[in-house]
C-alpha cells in the first residue's frame, strides 16, 4: 500500500505517504459512489463539476482518501477520473493534502 491513514496535526484523521511520489505521479483515486447527501451534511462527500464548472453529481468517499486533508498549498491535485496527482515531489511520511477549493477556504478563513 502506497498511503496510510493516521492521527494528522491538520485535522482528525489524514492520509500520509507510505513511500515517496514524484511530481506528476498518480498517488491513488478517490473510489466513491454516487449519493444524495451533499458535503454540509457529510465530511466525506466530495462535489463533481463539468466543463463549465455546472456541479454534476456528489460523491461519498468509500476508500482511505475520504480523509484527505485541505491545504491552500497542496501537495496534491484531483484528475478528471477522481485520481489524486503529485503536484511536487512528496516524501515518505509527508501527509498528502489537497486543495478543496474557493468556497471552503473562503469558509475556513470567516470561521477561523
Amino acid at each position: 500500500m502506497s498511503i496510510r491513514v493516521r492521527t494528522s496535526e491538520i485535522h482528525g484523521r489524514g492520509v500520509f505517504a507510505a513511500k515517496p511520489f514524484k511530481v506528476g505521479e498518480v498517488v491513488g483515486h478517490y473510489r466513491s459512489r454516487k449519493t444524495k447527501l451533499t458535503a454540509e451534511e457529510n465530511p466525506y462527500v466530495i462535489e463533481v463539476y463539468d466543463e463549465e464548472d455546472v456541479l454534476v453529481e456528489y460523491r461519498l468517499g468509500t476508500n482511505e482518501f475520504r480523509f484527505i486533508n485541505h491545504s491552500s498549498s497542496p501537495n496534491l491535485e484531483m484528475g478528471d477520473d477522481l485520481e489524486f496527482i503529485a503536484l511536487k515531489d512528496i516524501a515518505q511520511g509527508e501527509e498528502l493534502t489537497w486543495f478543496y477549493g474557493e468556497e471552503f477556504e473562503a469558509e475556513m478563513l470567516q470561521d477561523g
